[in-house]
């Protein structure tokens, strides 16, 4: 009889229940977070940036308005209107991550996370703080909005501005697999658009240079997941789009398929091109900038032979595989362990 009481009593205390406490994060799964959060910080990053662009520059900010809207557009200009460039900034953050203390703020305080680390343009976030503070169901995401919040703190943000942009940034990021999703589509979108022969290319319809140049658009936009690159891809990318609207006017012109009417404003919009404007000109000027701007004297070259159609298509080409190795790159942010 006691034996059997014994043995009801261990598969009692074995068997979990439906109050049992959720096990705590490790502190690997705090870290690992953390490290693959730089993709996700550079994704709202230029969602910011164009949102800046297309809304914000050339315009006053109210300073003391203190609903939603003017607080966001407020704390985006922070980013933007400086001579540091953030995303230099955020190429070099590292995060110091205490595994057994909290962070300490400006005062000495213990505190989850702050800009106050041991290095310049570095964050420390407590792992030791975090565990038992996150869920397992989106820890992910409230450290991407910590992450956030003190980046936009580096850039003088207050407190209402860098909390509000962690609220929007989990309420845009809600879920990792969809970024993860779009890095896949851009991948096998630039894979199939480098298998595409170049007589192919030169034998299409101004249809399909308009569908080409949809797609490296789209792809520029965030659309099918490029927009989380690193410097030199984004360099690339803007002047391979510039190449690419050339050669698309190039073949609309050329296209007999199209009226005659259709045909000349395609000639005349290919002619003004090459009025002594360079890459940034024409970017500045379709308001497709990013914060990064091609060096000067990047031209694109007329296209009156085959041979000079397949030099630049090669030529758009390379700088797309550039691309195409900054995505299938998983960027992450340096962790020093404390």
């Amino acid at each position: 009889m006691k034996k059997t009481i014994l043995i009801s009593l261990f598969n009692l205390v074995m068997t979990p229940t439906a109050h049992a406490l959720p096990s705590p994060l490790s502190h690997d799964e705090i870290v690992g977070a953390i490290a693959e959060s730089k993709l996700y910080v550079r994704l709202n990053l230029n969602f910011k940036h164009e949102y800046y662009m297309n809304n914000i520059k050339g315009t006053k900010l109210d300073e003391t308005s203190g609903y939603d809207m003017a607080i966001y557009r407020r704390g985006t200009g922070k980013f933007f209107r400086t001579s540091t460039n953030v995303y230099d900034v955020l190429e070099r953050m590292k995060i110091e991550v205490p595994r057994l203390d909290a962070c300490r703020d400006q005062e000495g305080n213990a505190v989850d996370a702050t800009i106050h680390a041991g290095t310049p343009d570095s964050i420390c976030i407590s792992s030791f703080r975090l565990q038992r503070k996150l869920k397992k169901a989106n820890y992910k995401e409230q450290i991407l909005g910590i992450v956030f919040e003190q980046l936009s703190r580096l850039f003088g943000a207050n407190d209402a501005e860098a909390t509000l942009f962690r609220k929007r940034f989990l309420s845009t990021n809600s879920a990792v697999a969809d970024v993860k999703n779009q890095r896949a589509s851009a991948v096998g979108f630039l894979h199939r658009w480098l298998a595409v022969p170049t007589e192919q290319v030169r034998g299409g319809s101004c249809q399909d240079g308009n569908r080409m140049l949809r797609y490296v658009v789209e792809l520029g936009h965030g659309r099918i997941g490029f927009e989380p690159l690193r410097r030199k891809a984004n360099l690339h990318y803007v002047d391979a789009k510039a190449k690419l609207q050339a050669m698309t006017h190039y073949l609309c012109a050329n296209d007999l398929r199209l009226s005659s009417s259709e045909r000349l404003m395609h000639r005349k919009a290919y002619d003004a091109l090459f009025e002594g404007q360079s890459v940034i000109a024409i970017s500045k000027r379709h308001r497709d900038i990013t914060a990064f701007a091609p060096a000067s004297g990047w031209t694109i070259r007329r296209i009156d032979s085959p041979e000079i159609f397949r030099s630049e298509y090669e030529e758009i080409n390379r700088l797309l595989r550039v691309v195409l190795e900054d995505i299938e790159a998983l960027p992450k942010f340096e962790v020093k362990l404390i």
